[in-house]
């Protein structure tokens, strides 16, 4: 048995490059959507952790004093804003990823759907 290369690939489908190009502007938009929405949200939340915090005290000492017991040795919104930072410092940079892999299976999914519909359509 011999192994002897194709003279052409030209018969592999492909999409239109304009097409993947479109959809890779699409990908990013929504990303860079996502991404302003989500910043604009944890900053919104950053700045008013105190006073939904204490919001939620008024609230909850109106109706159980002994939650404001509970609510003080919790940290009250320090532990909020912590948090909310902490959810900042890994949802930003996971935007990055998110997007960069969204690309590469954007730019790599057409020619390798292109090569197994060519080995389908070979195999027939």
């Amino acid at each position: 048995m011999s192994f002897t290369p194709r003279a052409s690939t030209s018969n592999v489908p492909t999409l239109p490059k304009w097409l993947g190009l479109v959809v890779l502007a699409v990908w990013s938009l929504v990303i860079v959507i996502g991404y302003m929405l989500a910043d604009g949200l944890l900053g919104w939340l950053i700045a008013n952790a105190g006073s939904v915090v204490q919001a939620g005290r008024d609230l909850g000492t109106a109706v159980a004093p002994e939650l404001n017991v509970a609510l003080d040795a919790f940290g009250g919104g320090d532990i909020w804003t912590s948090l909310i930072l902490l959810a900042r410092a890994i949802l930003m940079p996971a935007f990055v990823v998110i997007w960069l892999l969204g690309a590469i299976v954007i730019v790599v999914l057409p020619r390798i759907l292109g090569k197994v519909i060519s080995m389908v359509s070979n195999r027939r």
